[in-house]
């Protein structure tokens, strides 16, 4: 029977109360409504950072998106090759745009004599239709 009383005396962590020297706090409802306010609180402004972070992220991407775009128009209009696209880029149309016209000033040159003469091989330079006809038909061995 005594053992029983001990047994109550103790709480589950098998300490006696009076000798654990804390007892438990309860709290008021306004307490619990004002740490659940709070929590609230923390997490809308969470939220809300998480929010614009992944809006700046959609709008830097849809800006990009829309430069790709103006470059491949501007190429279209310009009659130049839209494989440019892929390496002429910039942050505004200016820019794209002096940027193309520095590409057509150094490459969009249809006459070599400009710069000293032709650079590279180009078919057909200085020969008519005939003579090449001629030269594909040594070069492949069938005249």
């Amino acid at each position: 029977m005594e053992n029983n009383e001990s047994m109550e005396s103790t709480d589950a962590c098998g300490m006696e109360p009076d000798k654990a020297g804390k007892e438990e706090r309860l709290f008021t409802q306004e307490e619990v409504n004002g740490f659940i306010q709070s929590r609230l609180g923390q997490m809308k402004k969470q939220a809300a950072k998480e929010s614009a972070a992944e809006l700046g992220q959609r709008e830097k991407e849809l800006e990009a998106r829309e430069m790709r775009l103006a470059v491949r128009e501007e190429l279209e209009k310009r009659g130049m090759p839209k494989g440019l696209s892929e390496v002429v880029s910039g942050s505004s149309l200016e820019e794209i745009g002096s940027k193309l016209d520095k590409i057509n000033e150094i490459y969009g040159k249809k006459d070599g004599a400009e710069e000293g003469g032709a650079r590279g091989f180009q078919i057909g330079s200085g020969q008519g239709e005939e003579s090449q006809m001629d030269a594909l038909r040594e070069a492949f061995g069938l005249s």
